[in-house]
């Protein structure tokens, strides 16, 4: 379920970077807030606000595809491991 969840992230972050490109105008949402960045009049936030659209779609990317490879490698019954598993196995001492 959560590969599915940020694959939809990853379009949408991603179509809205295309939208961008093609007219000129960065539409995101910042605390709640539609907001609206022309690349003429403000192009310093614009590439910034497209950069940050690319680095979420990226991270959307890696990570669904990541949790999709698990979810389907995993044999059935067995958990998946958490972040702190991968840092620090079970049963290991610092």
């Amino acid at each position: 379920m959560a590969g599915l969840v940020s694959l939809c992230l990853f379009a949408h972050f991603g179509w809205t970077v295309l939208i961008a490109f093609r007219t000129g105008v960065m539409q995101t949402i910042t605390r709640g807030l539609s907001v609206k960045v022309d690349r003429r009049e403000q192009p310093a936030r614009f590439w910034f606000e497209v950069l940050w659209g690319v680095l979420l779609s990226g991270l959307m990317l890696v990570v669904g595809v990541r949790a999709l490879y698990e979810a389907h490698t995993l044999p059935p019954g067995q958990p998946a491991q958490t972040i702190s598993e991968h840092i620090m196995p079970k049963g290991a001492q610092l």
